[in-house]
């Protein structure tokens, strides 16, 4: 077997599936980016006393947050009524990856090594589901 061939069943489910492979990645991207504008508008609180959470949270920041976030609960909602729970479920954990990722870059720090392991198996499911691991 050509290693060109084990790329075959990705590219004929990124034909078949175009539509929902668009939708998940908004979703992923809408939440994603609304967990990082509420952990920004949200980190300067020392206490979490419900008059402050207020505050912080009606801030532009914590509005746009709470906006992705509804956003990509309705968009994700559409794609379940339309595709397979069990296909894309487990595929939600890219979005701990991607943050995972992006709080490395932003803080310059060190990752645990339980949490790369933990990624390196969601990549890994990740593909194999993407690879045909899945029932139609």
């Amino acid at each position: 077997m050509a290693f060109i061939d084990y790329f075959v069943p990705l590219r004929r489910a990124g034909q078949q599936h175009r539509g929902a492979i668009l939708m998940f990645g908004g979703t992923l991207g809408l939440q994603t980016t609304g967990e990082l504008c509420l952990r920004q508008a949200l980190a300067g609180i020392a206490s979490p006393q419900p008059a402050i959470l207020v505050a912080a949270l009606l801030q532009p920041l914590g509005l746009l947050g709470m906006g992705s976030i509804l956003a990509a609960t309705l968009l994700w909602a559409m794609l379940l009524a339309r595709h397979q729970l069990s296909f894309f479920y487990p595929l939600w954990g890219l979005g701990t990856v991607v943050l995972m990722i992006v709080h490395w870059v932003a803080t310059g720090g060190l990752l645990d090594p339980r949490a790369m392991f933990g990624a390196l198996l969601v990549l890994g499911g990740a593909g194999l589901l993407a690879r045909g691991g899945h029932s139609r």
